[in-house]
């Protein structure tokens, strides 16, 4: 028994810390896995919040780090698909304000030019200097009607989209991006498994 005992009690202690020395390694190891895992679900909540301009920047171990490039990756995708739909909507508000001018604007420029010549044509006097007034009168009018009219013609050409300048390019990656910059909620692309190449203005 006291030999048996003299094997046993040494190696029970060698086991024990053994056991130690990996419960600790785990438990390190496990934390050095989990942290990354914690701190992305941390940025995908301000990321949900609207703080598209976070980027975590730090890389873990293995898969972990390439989730976390792909992490980085896609929030600068969506930051600069918000800044691309911002602009794009601004760009309709003033091409909207545009025509809305161009049309007010244009409206009142022919009564304009008519009330001058009925004023010019009705005059029943004969005073020539009052008459070469009125005829001077009428001709500036129209020239500045003119030049207003070609003004609102230019300013409408403004309000209008560019001329579309197609390519051939990747229709199914054209409505990925769609779809991501839209939310599914708006937007759901399906089939896309047929989708092969497409001519399309990509802006």
């Amino acid at each position: 028994g006291r030999v048996v005992r003299s094997f046993v009690w040494p190696f029970l202690v060698v086991y024990g810390v053994l056991i130690l020395v990996a419960l600790l390694a785990g438990v390190l190891w496990s934390r050095q896995m989990v942290k990354p895992l914690e701190m992305l679900v941390g940025a995908t909540r301000r990321v949900a919040g609207g703080d598209l301009e976070f980027r975590m920047q730090r890389q873990g171990p293995g898969e972990v780090g390439e989730l976390v490039h792909s992490f980085d990756t896609m929030v600068g995708r969506l930051s600069e698909q918000r800044r691309d739909l911002a602009r794009l909507e601004r760009a309709a508000a003033w091409r909207g304000m545009a025509r809305t001018l161009a049309h007010e604007v244009k409206n009142p420029l022919t009564p304009i030019l008519m009330a001058v010549h009925q004023v010019r044509d009705s005059y029943p006097g004969d005073d020539a200097q009052y008459r070469a007034l009125l005829e001077e009168v009428a001709e500036i009018v129209g020239e500045e009607v003119d030049s207003l009219r070609r003004l609102v013609r230019e300013f409408g050409d403004f309000a209008r989209l560019p001329r579309p300048e197609p390519r051939q390019g990747n229709l199914e990656a054209l409505l990925r991006d769609l779809e991501q910059l839209y939310g599914s909620a708006q937007l759901r692309v399906s089939g896309l498994e047929a989708a092969g190449p497409g001519w399309f203005d990509q802006d």
